[in-house]
């Protein structure tokens, strides 16, 4: 199937509820090592939102790397690996902890591109989150689609932090790894199957998620700074993966915004984002 044959679900929206139930917000907290008041009508921290509408797929409608089956929603895309590889949020108003949220999905474009890896397909995703009426959230989210076992695509040119301001380190480990995955009900194999990590889709060890390196850019970014965050564009450039240190860096920029980073163990960006305060 071709990237014009997908075209087909350009367009196609579905409509979700969910509340934003404080255990939750406590959990996935615990899980960061953060403290944060989740009290009901307390401000979510961004972006915790990657917690709520968890897609609660039957086991037998799943595929064969945990993912629900394509052609449901998403299109059948062939390709056999998956990336979260990027996305982009603008929070108008925060959620409220205890609220009832509303979600409009819609998928916005599918684009068949050829890379140094071989072909992949891109998927664009947009969503809206609304409480009593009003859009709190807008978000995109880019998901990307792989040859087997092909390398993940070159980064483009970035930018990067020269003199950080911000600096923290973390360890990813197996518990964050099950915990981030039962807590986004997220069950891609890559995460925590080590022998398909390794055996299907030719990782060294298992994936840390795109969306969990994010959040720990976000957060270190508006804690550092005592800010609230409107903003937060992030882009996966490289995978992390199980056991790795993480050194998380940022910088403000003086003009109501800044850019931070993940480093691998070598020194090269992973993930960066840029972000924008209230």
């Amino acid at each position: 199937m071709s990237g014009t044959e997908y075209a087909a679900y350009v367009g196609r929206s579905r409509r979700a509820q969910d509340t934003v139930e404080p255990w939750r917000v406590e959990a996935l907290a615990a899980s960061l090592d953060l403290e944060l008041d989740a009290a009901p009508g307390a401000p979510l921290p961004l972006p915790f939102h990657f917690a709520l509408f968890r897609e609660t797929t039957p086991r037998s409608a799943t595929s064969p790397d945990g993912h629900p089956q394509r052609g449901v929603f998403l299109p059948p895309i062939s390709l056999p690996r998956r990336m979260f590889a990027g996305g982009r949020m603008v929070q108008h108003a925060p959620l409220a902890i205890g609220g009832e949220v509303e979600q409009l999905e819609r998928i916005a474009a599918v684009e068949d591109k050829a890379s140094a890896g071989g072909r992949l397909v891109v998927v664009r995703v947009e969503y809206e989150y609304r409480q009593e009426g009003q859009l709190c959230l807008s978000e995109e989210r880019d998901l990307i689609y792989l040859e087997d076992r092909g390398p993940t695509p070159a980064p483009g040119a970035s930018e990067t932090v020269a003199d950080a301001a911000w600096q923290r380190d973390w360890e990813i480990d197996p518990v964050l790894l099950f915990r981030y995955s039962a807590l986004t009900f997220n069950s891609h194999r890559i995460h925590y199957d080590q022998r398909y990590a390794r055996e299907e889709e030719g990782y060294p060890d298992l994936v840390v998620h795109g969306p969990l390196l994010a959040t720990l850019l976000c957060r270190l970014a508006e804690e550092e700074a005592g800010r609230a965050i409107r903003s937060f564009r992030f882009r996966a450039m490289r995978p992390f993966f199980l056991g790795w240190p993480v050194r998380l860096r940022g910088q403000p920029d003086g003009e109501g915004g800044g850019l931070v980073e993940a480093l691998t163990p070598s020194g090269e960006v992973g993930m960066q984002a840029t972000f924008a305060f209230a």
